[in-house]
């Protein structure tokens, strides 16, 4: 008795059959079937199954190496790394393990092994790509992507080594630049100074001068007219006789007549007032050195602008340097606020260095990104800081 595999030619189930007989009933139709018959129904069906499935495998197989050849073409020749990609992601959704698709993501990623971001998510990402490559790839190519991927690897290495290098030169220029205009502009505020206190100075002097000028000429003024009028100085005279006597009443003239010319003195001072006063004596004396301060002033200005744009490089190039070294970023996330905003809108504005009321648009909608990209050092520090006001924060 010879047992085989057979199908229903009414009901299309599956039989057991003795191949030496001629008809069986079948179990499941209650239907006589020829032996044979059932025999090679099975067997028809079944090779039509298996060379469907082949042909399917054989039709994928072949789209996927045409599309492998376009994203290759991508790479090469167009460098399109977005179709390259969209072609490659494209591959992996329908069959997943063409290890030659993530390689080309490898290769879009890093424009054909050429480049490297020195940022640990991307180097986490390449990383996840290469360990499916060597595990899917043929044991007869695995050594070809292993030689590809080591010299890539030290390329990454020596990237982030000349971009760390490159930071710290560039803040070193900074450094020596910034103290080299902190310097100039010492000697030249100092040089500001002198011309303004000689021209000051000299004012004073002149000044001075003036005032006494004016005040001899005042009093020889007052005692000329009081000796050239006769009726005058005669009346002055008679009074000063009855008052103080004959002997006394000359020196009292003499003190009349100095009194008079201070008092001229200061009449003629309000009068010609630009003339002996200090600050317009000052202003006249410094008018000829104004175009050699504002000159002065304005490279003053310049510098500080200048120390101001390479301040804010430096801090820049401070956030750059963990990301060289391939430190984790962290984004800061308010995801609530307190009861009272005051407190944590200072520390907030502090943090993201704009007003209060840019702060409050930009925590009206939450949970939302206070600061994005830092080191997670800093990240923990501004978390500390925000929620000792009573706000709620995540890193992420």
């Amino acid at each position: 008795m010879s047992i085989e595999r057979a199908k229903c030619t009414n009901c299309g189930g599956n039989l057991q059959v003795d191949s030496e007989k001629k008809t069986a009933i079948c179990p499941f139709c209650r239907a006589e079937y020829i032996v044979q018959d059932a025999i090679n129904n099975y067997r028809i069906v079944n090779e039509y199954k298996i060379q469907h499935v082949d042909t399917v495998i054989q039709q994928d197989e072949r789209s996927s190496t045409v599309q492998l050849q376009q994203m290759d073409s991508c790479i090469v020749q167009l460098r399109d790394y977005k179709k390259a990609e969209e072609i490659a992601q494209a591959i992996l959704k329908t069959t997943p393990n063409v290890y030659q698709a993530w390689w080309g993501l490898i290769r879009i990623r890093t424009e054909d092994l050429t480049t490297c971001d020195t940022r640990s998510s991307v180097w986490k990402e390449l990383d996840g790509y290469a360990e499916k490559v060597l595990r899917l790839a043929p044991a007869s190519e695995r050594p070809f992507y292993e030689q590809k991927w080591a010299a890539f690897l030290q390329l990454r290495q020596n990237v982030r080594t000349q971009r760390q290098q490159a930071i710290l030169a560039r803040q070193a220029e900074i450094k020596g630049e910034m103290q080299r205009l902190q310097t100039s502009i010492a000697p030249t505020e100092g040089r500001i100074k002198q011309i303004q206190d000689q021209a000051r100075g000299r004012a004073v002097s002149s000044t001075h001068i003036r005032t006494a000028i004016c005040f001899v000429v005042a009093v020889a003024l007052a005692e000329w007219l009081i000796n050239v009028i006769k009726p005058l100085k005669d009346l002055l005279m008679y009074f000063l006789n009855s008052i103080v006597g004959h002997s006394a009443a000359p020196v009292v003239l003499i003190i009349i007549g100095l009194l008079a010319g201070v008092f001229l003195g200061f009449f003629l001072m309000g009068m010609f007032v630009e003339f002996v006063d200090e600050s317009s004596v000052y202003k006249r004396k410094l008018a000829p050195h104004q175009p050699e301060i504002a000159a002065l002033k304005q490279s003053i200005s310049a510098e500080k602008d200048r120390i101001l744009e390479l301040e804010k490089e430096s801090m820049l190039l401070e956030e750059q340097y963990p990301i060289a070294c391939g430190e984790e970023l962290i984004d800061v996330v308010l995801t609530d606020v307190p009861s009272s905003w005051t407190a944590m809108l200072r520390t907030l504005s502090s943090i993201t260095g704009v007003g209060e009321a840019e702060v409050r648009k930009l925590i009206s909608k939450r949970p939302c990104v206070i600061k994005a990209g830092t080191t997670r050092e800093k990240a923990e520090s501004i978390k500390t800081a925000l929620e000792r006001t009573g706000a709620k924060v995540t890193l992420k």
